[in-house]
């Protein structure tokens, strides 16, 4: 059966054959029925070769399946004599038909073009890799800024009396005002202590609430006002220990930094105007500095005009790069700004936040 259509097999004239028979036969090259040839590497020859002259081929001729004969491969070309076993150089592209199913044979030249290709593609691997490893290193630096953050925040809210270090600022006496000042958790604290705080922040803040796009949300100010985060700041009557002014704060994270932040400085009409505002606040920002904070912020509305010009003259607090005027945020259509004051440990580190960018304020 002939394995290739279209194709006649020749057959080597055997002893007994008449003449007759001979010319019977279409003349075909010694052989091969059909060759073909295409440029490849120097000195390649097809697989298969067998020099052996003892052979009953040609013995320069490849046996192939089906009996097919190849024509003998010079030094310049490949030769073939079906598509059967036909592959592509990986390297230059050049079309490789051999004589059997065996793969390329690869050539000093193939080789050289191979290592060049391996070479530019290792040096690209290269790049992508130290590129990488960069990007990881700086990953794993920005985790460790902000596990060290964390760390200090959590030290913070793990003491008992961040006011034992200072002892002089448990009592406010002058004025005319004799006070006892305490620090504690909002779980410290006695609930009716933390009812009066809120009762007191809805008589004073109401109406500046409303006046603004977040509106006063009965609600939410309660549960901010008794969120196990907060602390509390109190000054009391020393005659019957009543609560007459009060600073709720928490130590949290803004934007990859550690800070104490203020959320209200409250105060009865009768105790105001006497130095007591000021003196808290300079007690908050004692606490930040003995806790590693990186600065004490706070966010006011800018209709509250009064506390406005007292926290940026009095205070000498400076506009937060946070607040929406300075992050282009939202700017004139936000009804308050974020002031903060950096603390000592916050001005060595200024301008250097950790992996949080500048955000706006209007985001927390």
């Amino acid at each position: 059966m002939n394995t290739f259509p279209g194709l006649r097999r020749w057959r080597r004239p055997r002893e007994g054959d008449t003449a007759a028979e001979g010319r019977n036969q279409e003349p075909s090259p010694p052989h091969s029925t059909t060759s073909i040839s295409r440029t490849t590497h120097p000195g390649r020859q097809a697989v298969g070769a067998n020099p052996d002259p003892r052979s009953r081929h040609h013995p320069d001729s490849t046996s192939v399946p089906g009996d097919v004969r190849i024509k003998p491969a010079d030094h310049n070309y490949h030769s073939f004599a079906s598509p059967l076993c036909g592959c592509v150089c990986g390297c230059c592209g050049a079309v490789e038909q051999l004589a059997s199913l065996a793969p390329c044979i690869p050539t000093a030249e193939s080789r050289a073009c191979r290592g060049d290709n391996r070479d530019a593609h290792c040096r690209r691997m290269g790049r992508k890799s130290n590129k990488a490893k960069e990007k990881k290193a700086r990953r794993l630096e920005e985790r460790a800024a902000m596990d060290a953050v964390c760390a200090k925040v959590d030290a913070a809210n793990k003491l008992e009396d961040p006011l034992t270090a200072f002892p002089a600022f448990k009592k406010y006496d002058r004025n005319g005002l004799n006070l006892q000042i305490e620090c504690r958790r909002v779980t410290a604290l006695n609930p009716l202590s933390v009812e009066w705080a809120f009762e007191l922040t809805r008589a004073n803040m109401q109406a500046l609430y409303e006046q603004s796009e977040w509106g006063w949300k009965e609600r939410e100010k309660r549960e901010e006002m008794n969120d196990e985060r907060a602390w509390y700041l109190l000054a009391r009557d020393a005659t019957d220990a009543a609560p007459v002014a009060f600073s709720h704060f928490r130590f949290d994270v803004e934007c990859g930094e550690e800070v104490l932040y203020c959320y209200e400085v409250q105060l009865e009409s009768r105790v105001r105007r006497k130095g007591l505002g000021k003196f808290l606040i300079q007690i908050l920002q004692l606490i930040a500095n003995s806790t590693q904070m990186k600065k004490v912020m706070l966010t006011v509305f800018k209709h509250n005009h009064g506390a406005y010009q007292f926290f940026r003259e009095a205070l000498q607090f400076e506009m937060d790069e946070t607040s929406p005027s300075m992050s282009g945020c939202c700017g004139d259509d936000c009804s308050y700004e974020i002031l903060s004051r950096r603390t000592k440990h916050g001005e060595a580190s200024a301008g250097h936040t950790h992996g949080g960018g500048h955000c706006g304020g209007c985001c927390h």
